[in-house]
Formats: structure tokens, C-alpha cells, sequence
């Protein structure tokens, strides 16, 4: 199986096409003919070629990673119209509003600058405070943005429930998942060993402070090694034993 993430970036820089024999070629056009449109009709049977096709590159990028059945119940359903793809989300009880922080993986819904959603893309790295998504049809081609969580465009975020489980490293430190979430601000015990994750979901390594309190956890490039010794208060230092 592969991944939506790695599918999606394999993509950048792909442009819409003027013509429908021309989707599979590196031509450049501006008439809303493309491969995800094609692969859009496969999956459903509807022919969408040269409507606008953001929503159609979700459904596409997904369903080659996992499948057709799968991708189908990452999404609730297949759609090609942004606020159908919506309301799918929050029907299934799987919606977050704007300002909250989405999932790896997660689709979110835009408006850029009308009264309705218009817009979607797959998120593909979450930081501090912003995501990055990958998108189709945006300037014509398929691109990666940067959003602030409170980004007045953001409508909403669709949970796609593709669950991740364990340790992760990324570019800024380890996560741990479980069922699809990080472990995020405070300590938390994992096989028997105490670890401090930050507010943003990091490890903490080496010398730390929580609420005034100087903490100390080992530091090197294996997660376990993140786990937390002890505490110093002043001259009181005291180890941290296992629950």
C-alpha cells in the first residue's frame, strides 16, 4: 500500500490541459482537462473533464494510495463538488471546524473570498503553528500552500480516520500516534517508560520546564531514548518511577 502523502507530492507542478489528449503530456493549458478527471471517471463513471477539478484531485491522489474502496471510506464518498465533500464529513460526525488543528492526511475545505466552500486540498505536514497542503487546481496546476491555523480562508477540516499508530520522526522531532492522533502537551507513559510531549505534539529532549519545574530526559536519535529521568526542584532531585 502506498501513501497519500508520497502520491500527492509526485504530483506538484502537474498543469491543467486545453485539450483531453493532451492530460498525459507535460503541455501546459488553462481549460481544466486533466489525468485526475479521467481517473475521476473510473472511479464513478461521471465525465467531469474541464470543470474545476481540486476536489477530483483529493479523490484521485487517495484512491491510488489505498485503493478504491478504501479511498472511498477515507472520504465518506467520492465527490467532485467541494461543499457535497463537506457535508459527507459532517454527517459522519468526522468535521472539525476552522481554527482547530487537522490530522496528517486530513482534507481541508476553503473559501476563497465567496459565501460558500469552493476549495480542498490534502494536508501533508502539521507545525507549530500552520499545515501544509498539497492541492489541484490552484493556479492552474497542482501546488503546495502554507496555512495558518486561523486562516480566514480554512471552512472547516475533514477527518479522513487513516489511522497511524507508534512513533514517528519528522524534520522537527518525534511524535507518537495513536489511532490517528499524536500524543500532544503533558507526560504520558508509553511501555512503561514516562515522555513529555510539547504543545505541538514534539518529545521533549534533554532539559525541559513544566509549570516552573526543571525535567530532564535522555536525548538522541531513538525515541526511547526521549524518556524522562528525573526532576529537579532546587537542590531536590528526584527520579521518575514507573507507574
Amino acid at each position: 500500500m502506498s501513501d497519500v502523502i508520497k502520491v500527492a507530492e509526485s504530483y506538484l507542478g502537474y498543469t491543467e490541459k486545453d485539450l483531453l489528449g493532451d492530460i498525459y503530456t507535460n503541455k501546459i493549458g488553462h481549460k481544466n482537462f486533466t489525468r485526475f478527471a479521467e481517473y475521476y471517471k473510473n472511479l464513478t463513471g461521471e465525465n467531469l473533464q474541464g470543470q474545476p477539478w481540486c476536489a477530483m484531485f483529493v479523490c484521485s491522489v487517495f484512491a491510488e494510495a489505498y485503493g478504491r474502496e478504501a479511498a472511498r471510506q477515507m472520504l465518506i464518498n467520492f465527490f467532485a463538488w467541494t461543499p457535497e465533500g463537506a457535508e459527507n464529513f459532517k454527517r459522519a460526525g468526522r468535521w472539525k471546524p476552522a481554527g482547530q488543528v487537522p490530522g496528517f492526511r486530513d482534507v481541508v475545505f476553503f473559501s476563497n473570498g465567496g459565501k460558500r466552500i469552493d476549495h480542498v486540498g490534502v494536508v501533508v505536514d502539521v507545525k507549530s503553528n500552520g499545515f501544509y497542503t498539497i492541492e489541484g487546481n490552484t493556479g492552474d496546476r497542482v501546488q503546495k500552500h502554507y496555512y495558518g491555523f486561523n486562516d480566514k480562508r480554512i471552512r472547516g477540516i475533514g477527518m479522513t480516520n487513516v489511522a497511524e499508530s507508534g512513533w514517528k520522526q519528522t524534520p522537527n522531532g518525534w511524535r507518537y500516534f495513536t489511532n490517528g492522533n499524536y500524543l500532544t502537551d503533558g507526560f504520558f507513559y508509553i511501555n512503561g517508560l514516562l515522555f513529555h510531549f510539547d504543545g505541538s505534539g514534539y518529545m521533549s529532549e534533554g532539559q525541559f520546564f513544566v509549570d516552573g519545574k526543571r525535567y530532564y530526559a535522555t536525548k538522541s536519535n531513538k525515541p526511547i531514548a526521549g524518556a524522562v529521568l528525573y526532576t529537579k526542584d532546587g537542590d531536590d532531585v528526584k527520579g521518575v518511577e514507573a507507574p
